[in-house]
């Protein structure tokens, strides 16, 4: 079975390009070990940025966010990845796709990436710029994509547009935050990637760097990369310093070029106006509700995706023999319908693990950045869906290139052996009747999961209802002075 389920976890994982490789201990350090301490200088053919605080990804598929982390902590804005994953609401988002032969869950972290920016850009007032090249067969998809987000970008041309983008942008103070392949990233981490010759080109994917400087005379410049660290043996928040690394020109464009130059710039704006704690906690009431406005602002008739708490209720209820039969009526040969039942199993456990690492941090963040309230209601109700994502999540099958082995959460164990046994009796009735108590397990968490976002929604605006903290401690101070106050004199006159 290795060889017709091999190239499915090698596909998975390659979408995810460096996504989730372990859970993260809550107890390592955030801080940077290592810092550059090389001198900013906008001479003529060098330029470096000093000091760049790092962000390890933790987990790959948060890469774009930990490199945004850095860079927004370079402009002077205090955030975490934990901290982010509130503020761009990625950690409360999810969308589900079911359409034809798609059925896709996907975490808040994946969905329409770089929409999530807008959020962040509103709350603290920074301005962020976003680079294609689309003349290039994926930036002219990507162009695509912006235009149908709603979001600008300007035109890069070639090469030497983005290395004059690179120069200026250094110059200026700022790292640029760029795409690219993984596959010529020098580091040690990427060596598994390219033993399999997994190209951008190939899976789709790419990874997000900070470049922090250059050098015209040697032409090389120097990444902060935060997916290092991120592989079997080298998992590990990289306290040697090893994430930050040179790179020639030649091996950077290549990789840039694959993902079409594509590149983000961010700059200080001018002060955000709006009440953040206000904005903040309904933007993300609206996130876990599945507000079809605060995801698809002008489409909000995708009649094919459903939105958060929503996404997993209506994922609940496709996991059955119905709902997996009209699924595989998409398919017209057995072998097909065969991956399409494994690829199920193996790509929700995957998007679920990611869904629920962002999820539960952000669950954990959320009261210091909504301090105004009491949110302990809000977190408990929140909390009751942790438990559920567990039981769907697991690790591992991001880890290892060898799932051989694996038997994996119900989700996988499910699916893989539902797949292999429609394979050996192309009886597809049969097979997913056998499995049916099992779907409704899976069913039965995702259901729950739907539930405490909407609980958790529902509390949260009951306490946005309530006297902020900043109002009621003032006043429980003032009336207990009064109240020591008379408790004295009454003291004081008794003793006379």
């Amino acid at each position: 079975m290795k060889s017709k389920y091999g190239y499915i976890t090698i596909g998975i994982i390659a979408v995810l390009t460096l996504t989730a490789l372990q859970l993260p201990s809550s107890d390592y350090s955030r801080t940077p070990a290592v810092n550059s301490t090389h001198f900013h200088a906008a001479d003529d053919g060098y330029g470096h940025i000093s000091e760049i605080s790092y962000q390890w990804q933790e987990i790959n598929g948060f890469c774009h966010w930990a490199a945004s982390t850095m860079a927004l902590r370079s402009i002077g804005v205090d955030l975490d990845l934990h901290e982010l994953f509130v503020v761009s609401g990625i950690g409360l988002s999810a969308a589900y796709i079911r359409y034809e032969a798609t059925m896709l869950m996907l975490p808040g972290a994946m969905y329409r990436q770089m929409v999530p920016l807008s959020y962040v850009s509103e709350f603290y007032g920074i301005d962020y710029d976003v680079f294609i090249d689309s003349s290039l067969e994926i930036g002219d998809v990507y162009s695509q994509a912006m235009g149908v987000w709603g979001l600008n970008y300007t035109e890069i041309n070639g090469s030497s547009d983005a290395f004059d983008l690179l120069r200026t942008s250094v110059d200026d103070g700022y790292p640029l935050l760029i795409w690219t392949d993984p596959y010529y990233l020098p580091a040690e981490d990427y060596a598994p990637i390219r033993a399999l010759g997994l190209h951008s080109s190939d899976t789709g994917s790419g990874h997000s760097v900070l470049v922090v400087g250059y050098n015209d005379t040697s032409e090389t410049a120097w990444i902060a990369d935060p997916g290092v660290g991120s592989f079997g043996d080298n998992f590990g928040y990289p306290d040697d310093g090893r994430w930050y690394y040179n790179i020639s020109y030649s091996d950077l464009n290549l990789g840039w070029r694959s993902l079409s130059y594509g590149s983000t710039l961010l700059r200080p704006g001018e002060d955000s106006e709006i009440d953040y704690q206000t904005s903040l906690a309904d933007f993300i009431c609206k996130r876990l509700e599945g507000e079809r406005t605060s995801y698809a602002a002008g489409q909000e008739d995708l009649f094919f995706v459903t939105f958060g708490a929503d996404a997993f209720r209506a994922m609940s209820l496709d996991m059955n023999p119905d709902g997996l039969s009209l699924l595989l009526d998409n398919y017209n040969t057995h072998e097909s319908r065969v991956v399409a039942l494994a690829t199920v199993g193996i790509s929700t456990e995957s998007t679920i693990t990611l869904q629920y690492l962002s999820y539960r941090q952000a669950l954990e963040t959320l009261p210091s950045l909504l301090h105004d309230w009491d949110l302990e209601e809000a977190i408990a109700r929140g909390s009751e869906a942790l438990p559920h994502f567990e039981a769907l999540s697991d690790n591992t099958t991001l880890i290892s290139f060898d799932l051989s082995n694996y038997t994996g959460t119900i989700l996988w164990d499910t699916f893989v052996s539902l797949a292999r046994e429609y394979d050996s009796s192309n009886d597809l009735t049969t097979a997913i009747t056998t499995y049916a108590e099992n779907l409704t397990i899976i069913a039965s968490h995702l259901a729950a999961i739907a539930d405490s976002w909407d609980a958790l929604a529902q509390a949260l605006r009951a306490a946005l209802s309530a006297t902020p903290l900043d109002e009621i401690l003032p006043v429980i101070g003032a009336s207990t002075a009064l109240a020591v106050i008379v408790i004295t004199a009454v003291v004081l006159r008794r003793r006379r």
